[in-house]
């Protein structure tokens, strides 16, 4: 059998904060990330930048904070501008509420250099969410 051996894996952990506090996120925001786990910087507080050009599993967790409810789906954001136009998104619940958790995750094609971020993508609402154990993670998996 072969062995597959990857030095230099692309990858990154981030959460919203490790301070055991709620934050509000107004519609269309972006999400923030203060605390890194492991790999690559945040940048700007909000950023993954990716290192190569291929394909990449994007997650995130979402915990419901005090407060939160209602209607939640976070989108995926390429340089800034929503990707896939805002059709297809991370994750989704309809009322989210305190202590309820929604993970998701997708496979996308970037180029190096390009910045992914994460944003409350419905209008008029705003999610509340337990910063600790809300998380954005992901890893590259190589080229087509």
């Amino acid at each position: 059998m072969g062995r597959v051996i990857k030095t230099n894996t692309d990858s990154f952990f981030y959460v919203a904060n490790l301070t055991a506090t709620d934050i509000e996120i107004n519609g269309n925001n972006d999400i923030l990330w203060n605390s890194k786990i492991l790999g690559s910087n945040i940048n700007n507080s909000k950023y993954f930048i990716a290192k190569y050009t291929g394909y990449y599993y994007i997650a995130c967790n979402i915990f419901g904070g005090n407060g939160s409810t209602g209607n939640m789906r976070v989108g995926i954001k390429v340089n800034d501008v929503v990707y896939q136009n805002g059709k297809i998104f991370l994750v989704s619940h309809n009322n989210l509420t305190l202590n309820d958790a929604r993970h998701g995750g997708i496979i996308i094609y970037i180029n190096s250099n390009d910045k992914i971020s994460l944003y409350n993508q419905i209008n008029n609402v705003i999610l509340r969410i337990y910063q600790p154990h809300t998380y954005f993670n992901g890893y590259y998996i190589g080229s087509s």
